[in-house]
């Protein structure tokens, strides 16, 4: 009787424990069919949001009330770029054209950083004196200087922390940078000066553990969030690696379709991009 109390307890217990790390998501607006295979999104400092729309050739512009435009690039392509980002202005990584392109709301570029014929850039963060994009070809991480436009290579293919097997999607935090070690299903923490490099999520496919992990965005708690292109799930980790809940809605998770970019804005609503079923969708975080 007393093992069957104690059993009761466990279960009492561990319900209790699981339910505390469901994060509320209540949906505020959702664009559909906007875009054609949507892969990436961020934003700027005066709440405006970018959604890379590769396949059109266009990036979807989505002010604070909602209403959207578009950027239509009128000197070059980027046909199938991947990955985008905003440092005074929004930059492309250009996956097959091997370069990294600012764009001002004109479509004119402002600035091309041409990269070696094998890098293929797949996301593009920004330091106040650096440039960091993630190339899928070469398995590592190019962190280029913004005055002197030299070029340092980081990582390399492999398995042990530090190296990379298909980077993507990447944040930074603090004096450090996230990315998605997509083939090798884990993410990865490093410091700027990449004298540090260690594990935020490990690869599985239950709860607290990723699969393939594509986009990230940080909360106001600096908590990462990994979006998880394979089981459609969006969890959060501190940058120690410990588990910090799933986004779930009425205490159900939520399976997204193929989320591959994320954003958390300044009035912490997170921004969802579903690649599959070209979906942009908003919702409020209730429980962060």
């Amino acid at each position: 009787m007393k093992l069957f109390k104690y059993i009761i307890i466990v279960i009492v217990l561990s319900g209790f424990l699981f339910s505390v790390k469901r994060i509320q998501l209540i949906q505020v607006y959702s664009f559909d069919s906007m875009t054609s295979y949507p892969t990436d999104i961020v934003g700027s400092p005066d709440g405006t949001i970018y959604v890379l729309d590769g396949m059109k050739n266009r990036i979807l512009v989505i002010d604070e009330k909602f209403n959207t435009s578009f950027i239509l690039p009128n000197k070059s392509t980027i046909n199938q770029a991947v990955g985008i980002g905003y440092d005074n202005g929004v930059w492309i990584a250009d996956t097959p054209r091997n370069r990294l392109c600012k764009i001002n709301r004109n479509g004119e570029f402002e600035e091309v950083i041409s990269l070696n014929k094998n890098n293929e850039p797949v996301d593009i963060i920004f330091t106040e004196s650096k440039i960091i994009f993630s190339d899928k070809n070469n398995h590592d991480i190019g962190v280029i200087n913004k005055i002197t436009k030299q070029i340092k290579k980081l990582g390399g293919k492999g398995k042990e922390l530090g190296s990379f097997s298909f980077p993507g999607p990447m944040v930074k935090i603090d004096n450090n940078f996230i990315v998605s070690d997509i083939l090798n299903g884990r993410v990865i923490g490093n410091s700027i000066d990449y004298s540090l490099n260690f594990l935020v999520a490990e690869f599985g496919t239950e709860e607290g553990k990723v699969f393939r992990p594509k986009g990230l965005t940080i909360d106001k708690l600096k908590n990462i969030w990994v979006a998880d292109s394979y089981t459609g799930l969006i969890q959060i980790f501190s940058i120690d690696g410990s588990y910090v809940g799933i986004a779930s809605n009425n205490g159900n998770k939520i399976n997204f379709n193929t989320p591959t970019g994320i954003w958390i804005d300044q009035l912490s609503r997170i921004w969802i991009v579903e690649s599959m079923i070209n979906k942009i969708s908003v919702w409020k975080i209730e429980n962060e």
